[in-house]
């Protein structure tokens, strides 16, 4: 539990803040010409491989970069899988 002083009358107030913080399954940005998806957890990583079609070459690491005109397209899936997207 945190504490954190209030603003004005001095008196502390308690946080109850989970151990961890629940963040995105996949981080998506968008460069232009290409989208960028990292999917972060392992269950979308799973999902990804059994779901979407790429090739080698369009693995940067752990993230997938596609054309434009298939980003909607993945995001619609995604998002229809349950997963978050930041």
């Amino acid at each position: 539990m945190a504490t954190k002083p209030d603003a004005g009358d001095g008196r502390v107030v308690k946080m109850n803040f989970p151990s961890q913080l629940i963040g995105p399954d996949v981080l998506i940005r968008d460069e232009g010409t290409v989208w960028i998806f990292n999917p972060l957890t392992s269950v979308a990583q799973k999902w990804f491989g059994e779901h979407v079609q790429s090739a080698p070459w369009q693995w940067l690491g752990t993230s997938l970069v596609v054309e434009h005109r298939f980003a909607i397209g993945l995001i619609q899936g995604i998002t229809d899988a349950g997963f978050s997207i930041g």
